[in-house]
């Protein structure tokens, strides 16, 4: 969809004609709509808001700054190829934990069956004595904990690393924190390619792109625009918790280009870079900790599962 948007005004046409819309204008809620219609099996509705949102905010930069709409349209679907990435790697990353989760959940029904084709017959001891029975109360008791414990620590997992609720544009999404942020860096690129000061470039990407992030950005802009130093421009952004390693690399991207006149675009492409890369050790790093994690409730509720419903009946069914 990106791509035949992004040729049609390369064509000549306008970006509400690329999307169907009647008018001259982009509506934010029909455009949800569209790409919505649009989103593909494998994509995520979270995906789909996030394109969204952004092909909205690329529109309004576009008016606001006059730069080319393709040129901003292009930035999205880069943003949009950088979040199916990271959605591969993570998908990557937990097939090996979720895979052995799942064999472990199997195991000790898999093993009374495997008892019962040869003729061990662990089920009529399961079921037909007071001791199967009590086996099979501890084994479905750990085996329940076991599987609370395991999707609680993949929710948990998934959670830390996944999707974050954030107010962006003005709008709610639910969008990933670093493909939002390389988003907003890569429109300020593309403003401050177009000819625009860094004090009115910070101004105009806060605004079309909102959140903590954006109002943050326009502060910091306008503050520049009042005579502000570089550094007190930067204080009272800086100062917020949730936002302020967004705007440390923002200032610290910029810095020189304000103080020294350098060319911002090599700076802020190492900066999309380096949140790509850190995005990926992070993926890394939680699938490392799931399957450590995952140790625990293998070796303390599936494995005392296993043997009280799987070896127990087994030994004593062949025993007897």
């Amino acid at each position: 969809m990106l791509a035949e948007a992004i040729a049609h005004v390369r064509s000549g046409g306008t970006v509400a004609q690329a999307f169907g819309f009647d008018g001259m204008r982009v509506s934010g809620a029909r455009l949800s709509a569209i790409v919505e219609s649009r989103r593909s099996p494998e994509e995520s509705r979270q995906t789909a808001k996030y394109v969204a949102v952004s092909i909205a905010a690329a529109c309004r930069l576009s008016e606001d700054i006059g730069c080319s709409a393709a040129r901003c349209l292009q930035t999205v679907a880069a943003a949009y190829r950088r979040v199916r990435l990271a959605e591969d790697r993570r998908q990557q990353a937990f097939a090996v934990p979720q895979a052995t989760s799942g064999l472990l959940s199997v195991l000790p029904a898999g093993t009374v069956l495997l008892g019962e084709m040869m003729g061990l017959s662990p089920l009529s001891f399961l079921l037909g004595t007071d001791r199967g029975l009590g086996c099979l109360a501890l084994g479905g008791c750990c085996y329940a904990i076991g599987l609370l414990w395991n999707r609680a620590l993949l929710r948990g997992m998934m959670t830390n690393i996944g999707i974050r609720n954030r107010d962006v544009g003005g709008t709610p999404a639910e969008d990933r924190a670093v493909p939002w942020l390389t988003l907003i860096i890569a429109m300020l690129d593309v403003a401050l390619r177009q000819g625009a000061s860094i004090p009115h470039a910070l101004a105009v990407v806060g605004r079309v792109c909102g959140g903590e992030i954006g109002q943050g950005m326009v502060q910091a802009g306008s503050a520049l625009l009042r005579g502000s130093s570089w550094h007190d421009a930067w204080v009272a952004p800086c100062a917020g918790e949730s936002a302020a390693d967004a705007f440390e690399l923002i200032r610290a991207a910029l810095e020189p280009s304000w103080t020294r006149g350098d060319t911002p675009s090599v700076r802020l492409e190492a900066v999309v870079d380096r949140l790509d890369a850190d995005e990926r050790a992070a993926i890394e790093r939680a699938a490392s900790r799931l399957s450590v994690r995952l140790l625990m409730p293998s070796g303390l509720c599936f494995l005392p599962a296993f043997v009280f419903v799987g070896i127990v009946p087994s030994i004593i069914s062949f025993a007897i």
